[in-house]
């Protein structure tokens, strides 16, 4: 397991206390809601690194298009200006850039992204 992948893990940790999270993809047997989360870096040395983490909520559209917003705005607040910290090995700090909307190919979902950086410094 990498650095970074740990930092992950605990993302994840932390976000399924909001709403269901995968990494990358959800499984097909996946409950609405859900969210899925993506990381790219963008720099980093030995010591630290920059990525940044995209957020995707996803609904079907039979449901009330506030219920995403809410889950959206619970994830803001969840999350910015936070830290994710693991004794002995990382500190991080969260912190929102911008959420929008997504089309989905898919006419029966509604989608919202969030997106944040975050800031690693490996210990």
């Amino acid at each position: 397991m990498t650095r970074t992948d740990e930092f992950l893990k605990e993302l994840q940790t932390k976000l399924n206390t909001i709403i269901t999270t995968y990494f990358e993809e959800a499984p097909p047997t996946a409950t609405f809601p859900f969210a899925i989360f993506q990381n790219a870096s963008i720099r980093g040395d030995d010591n630290s690194e920059t990525t940044l983490i995209d957020i995707s909520i996803y609904q079907k559209t039979d449901k009330p298009t506030l219920e995403v917003e809410t889950i959206l705005k619970n994830i803001k607040n969840g999350l910015d200006r936070t830290a994710i910290n693991v004794s002995g090995k990382f500190s991080s700090y969260l912190y929102f850039e911008s959420s929008d909307n997504v089309r989905d190919q898919d006419v029966n979902l509604i989608s919202r992204r969030a997106t944040f950086t975050a800031r690693i410094f490996y210990l």
